[in-house]
């Protein structure tokens, strides 16, 4: 699910830097577009990371 939301909002903040470009958006906007980016991004990666640790922890106490 937040893969989907991720790649909805880095459309939405390519039709914003579009429209920055032609003096029709704020730039402001465009940087809280990006700071969404970004931050959903990590906590995407966050979870991936967790996930990863938790499999190979659970695959050492599996093969103790």
């Amino acid at each position: 699910m937040n893969q989907r939301n991720l790649v909805l909002l880095e459309k939405e903040l390519q039709a914003a830097e579009s429209m920055s470009a032609k003096g029709l958006m704020s730039e402001v906007e465009v940087m809280r577009l990006r700071r969404q980016v970004n931050d959903l991004a990590l906590v995407t990666q966050e979870r991936v990371n967790r996930f990863r640790q938790d499999a190979s922890a659970e695959l050492v106490k599996t093969q103790t």
